[in-house]
C-alpha cells in the first residue's frame, strides 16, 4: 500500500529554524566571557611579538654584535698559510710580526690585512680565524712577466719585476734563475703615485705577443732579453711596434697592426733556415712586411771567410 502524502503542511520540513539562543544561565555566560577574552589575549600576543621581532632585527641590523658563535678561544698557536706564488710562511711571520703570547680573538684582521697589502707583490689577501688556536692567512700574488732596471740611491742598480697587468713590485722569494729569464722591459715610463709605482701601460701592447709565443712557440720566448714598445709615427696608441733582442738576433720587429701568429710562424721559418745556413746570430729580422721578411745579416757574419758582403740583406 503506498504512503499517503500529507498534505496539511504539518511535517517537520515546515518547522520553523529560529537562531542559537542567548545562554540563559551565569555559567554559560561566564563561559562565552572567558572564551571571547582568551581569543582577544592571544591576537594581542601574535600582535606584540611580532612587533618585537621586527624592531630586534632593525636594532641589531644597525648596532652588529660580535658574537663569538665558535666557542670559547685561546692563544694563537698556528698560522696556516697559502699562496699562488713565491711568498713563504717564514716572510708571513715576519710581515705580520705578533707577539707571541697574542690572543686569537684579540686580532684585528682588518690591519693584519692591511700589513699585507702593503707589500707591492700581494694583490689580495684573506685572512680568517679558525677557533680555537688558528689564524688562516691565503694570499694571492702578482706574478712576473717582466722585468726593470732602475737606479737607486742606496744599493745602485736595483731590479724591479713587472706583472702581467703592468704592477710593478719588488720581488720576494723569487728563484734567482727565474728572474734571470725574464725579458727586460724598455720604453715604458715609470711613474710614482703616493702608494708606489704606478702600472706600465705598454705591457698591455706586449702581453698578446707573449702570450701567442707561450702558446704555440714557447723556445722562441725563452730566448728573449729585451722588448721594448715604440708608438708607431702619426698613429694611434695601440699601433706601433715591438722591438725584440734575444741571443740569436740582435733586433726583431712585430707589428701590432698584423697577426701575431702569421708574424711569428714567419719568425720561426727564417731561424731555422738561418741556422741552416750557418748566418747566426743575425742583426735584424723586420716582420711586418706584407708578403715577406727583411733579415739582415751581422757584421760577425759578414766577415767570416767566404761570406758574400753584397748578400748582408735578404727577403724571406
Amino acid at each position: 500500500s503506498k504512503k499517503k502524502k500529507n498534505t496539511n503542511g504539518r511535517d517537520w520540513t515546515s518547522v520553523r529554524q529560529s537562531g542559537p539562543r542567548k545562554p540563559r544561565s551565569r555559567t554559560a555566560w561566564w563561559r562565552s566571557i572567558r572564551i571571547r577574552f582568551q581569543t582577544v589575549a592571544i591576537g594581542l600576543a601574535g600582535v606584540s611579538g611580532l612587533a618585537f621581532l621586527v624592531l630586534a632585527v632593525s636594532y641589531f641590523t644597525s648596532n652588529p654584535l660580535d658574537v663569538n658563535l665558535a666557542g670559547p678561544s685561546g692563544k694563537l698557536e698556528k698560522l696556516e698559510f697559502q699562496s699562488n706564488g713565491s711568498l713563504e710562511h717564514a716572510w708571513l711571520e715576519e710581515v705580520l710580526d705578533l707577539p707571541s703570547d697574542t690572543q686569537l680573538m684579540d686580532l684585528d684582521l682588518l690591519e693584519l690585512k692591511q700589513r699585507i697589502l702593503n707589500v707591492g707583490q700581494v694583490q689580495h689577501a684573506e685572512l680568517q680565524r679558525r677557533h680555537p688556536d688558528t689564524l688562516r692567512v691565503t694570499v694571492t700574488e702578482h706574478l712576473p712577466v717582466l722585468k726593470i732596471y732602475i737606479a737607486d740611491t742606496q744599493v745602485g742598480k736595483k731590479c724591479l719585476l713587472v706583472s702581467e697587468r703592468g704592477v710593478v713590485f719588488e720581488g720576494v722569494g723569487h728563484p734567482v734563475g727565474m728572474v734571470a729569464e725574464l725579458p727586460i722591459l724598455f720604453g715604458g715610463r715609470l711613474l710614482k703615485g703616493p702608494e708606489g709605482f704606478r702600472p706600465i701601460q705598454v705591457v698591455d701592447k706586449i702581453k698578446p705577443l707573449m702570450d701567442m709565443a707561450q702558446k704555440h712557440y714557447p723556445h722562441l720566448l725563452r730566448g728573449w732579453d729585451r722588448i721594448r714598445f715604440d708608438v708607431a709615427q702619426g698613429g694611434k696608441d695601440v699601433e706601433g711596434l715591438i722591438r725584440v733582442r734575444s741571443g740569436r738576433v740582435q733586433e726583431v720587429i712585430f707589428s701590432t697592426e698584423m697577426d701575431y701568429l702569421a708574424q711569428l710562424e714567419r719568425l720561426d721559418y727564417v731561424l731555422n733556415y738561418s741556422n741552416r745556413e750557418g748566418w747566426m746570430p743575425l742583426a735584424l729580422i723586420d716582420l711586418p712586411g706584407r708578403k715577406s721578411a727583411t733579415v739582415r745579416l751581422s757584421n760577425e757574419v759578414q766577415t767570416r771567410p767566404g761570406a758574400n758582403p753584397s748578400s748582408q740583406t735578404l727577403l724571406f
